[in-house]
């Protein structure tokens, strides 16, 4: 409704939040005020307020979706479900979920992908790069009446890694699957033209991307793809990743909730290396701790780094390059931890064109060659 006035509107959800030292879980009525972006939380069991209204500048209306955990003034709080009818009526259309996934024949314009479905106005919910077994590719091949293409099909699917996604937007199961366009390329460059698959498609079976507008479908995809959602003790065993000749980047919670994933990787690919792994994490502040444990005696910003790689979802990225020097180029490539000493001295790397302070400078990355191996082991197979 056009006119109506943001001063009464609430958004009222269900969360939990589990204490890392004791494993309690504290179950909340989470109310978001639309006038000013301000978070208030009711501890149910207690029947009392836990948190008054107060503004949470890490938090947005598009990061309370069920499902998601978000980190509200250090309490990492998974929303569980919508907290009354209203809030369902007003959001599972406008944050409706679908499944989307990027074949194996476009991942080397990973970035460009990200930045034009960013640019869709669709939000990332779930993201990650993983090997998919034939049966399951079997399951989504769009061709089930032609056996000789639904073989080719499943071939090209597993040829390599592939990305599978949650995305969530206005109607986003039509939207994604418009969004994508017809699965033959030349039929999608002459009614879709904007389409995916018109502008990065190379024949039926090279097509780039899978959509679907069977919301049946979407469901058991996203089930079958992102289980942690009803798990989150799940172990993600398909994940993409080399573990060797290979370094770690991490584009931070800032960097992601500012829309700059696919920008950044677009940099990335550009300058020569390869994305050989990606998952999207949210680190509680223990798990920050742990891994940027090397800063604690040597960085007085330490506190702030784990304060702000722990305030919500980040990237974790297995950056691969032409040699055994990965580690030390890609190293170079990212700049000072300082972005204002980046622009100066080095005005093409990361940190100097998206960075925003020390703090806020956009990625982490792996400081010591010898250390790379141990840091995408930790992101990639014991997170």
């Amino acid at each position: 409704m056009m006119d109506e006035d943001l001063s009464t509107v609430r958004y009222i959800f269900k969360g939990e939040w589990k204490e890392v030292e004791n494993c309690k879980v504290t179950e909340f009525i989470i109310t978001y005020y639309a006038v000013d972006g301000s978070i208030e939380l009711f501890d149910v069991k207690k029947h009392r307020l836990f948190l008054k209204r107060n503004k949470c500048h890490q938090v947005s209306l598009k990061d309370l979706f069920v499902g998601n955990s978000v980190n509200i003034f250090s309490r990492q709080i998974t929303i569980t479900d919508y907290g009354d009818t209203i809030t369902k009526q007003r959001l599972s259309v406008k944050m409706q979920k679908t499944f989307g996934l990027i074949k194996p024949d476009q991942i080397k314009n990973l970035g460009p992908i990200l930045e034009a479905i960013h640019k869709g106005n669709f939000i990332i919910g779930r993201i990650r790069m993983i090997n998919l077994t034939r049966e399951q590719a079997l399951e989504m091949s769009e061709s089930k009446d032609d056996i000789t293409q639904q073989s080719d099909a499943v071939t090209h699917i597993i040829s390599g890694p592939v990305v599978v996604m949650e995305l969530l937007g206005n109607n986003a199961i039509q939207s994604w699957a418009d969004f994508v366009g017809p699965a033959d390329p030349d039929e999608a460059r002459r009614s879709s033209p904007s389409s995916l698959t018109a502008r990065y498609g190379h024949d039926t079976v090279k097509n780039g991307f899978f959509a679907t507008n069977n919301a049946s479908e979407v469901e058991r995809l996203l089930s079958t793809f992102f289980p942690e959602r009803s798990n989150p003790q799940y172990q993600v065993s398909s994940l993409a990743a080399r573990l060797k000749n290979s370094t770690c980047c991490i584009v931070k919670p800032h960097a992601f909730q500012m829309g700059l994933l696919g920008p950044i990787i677009s940099s990335i690919q550009k300058e020569g290396f390869e994305v050989t792994g990606l998952r999207l994490v949210l680190l509680d502040h223990s798990a920050a701790e742990e891994f940027l444990e090397i800063y604690c005696t040597v960085l007085p910003e330490y506190p702030a780094m784990v304060t702000q790689l722990c305030s919500g979802s980040c990237v974790a990225l297995e950056i691969s390059g032409k040699d055994d020097k990965a580690a030390k180029d890609f190293r170079e490539f990212v700049g000072p931890s300082d972005p204002d000493i980046a622009k100066k001295l080095y005005p093409n790397s990361l940190r100097a064109r998206f960075g925003v302070n020390k703090i806020l400078n956009a990625v982490h990355c792996t400081d010591l060659p010898e250390d790379a191996e141990l840091e995408i082991e930790y992101l990639f197979r014991l997170l």
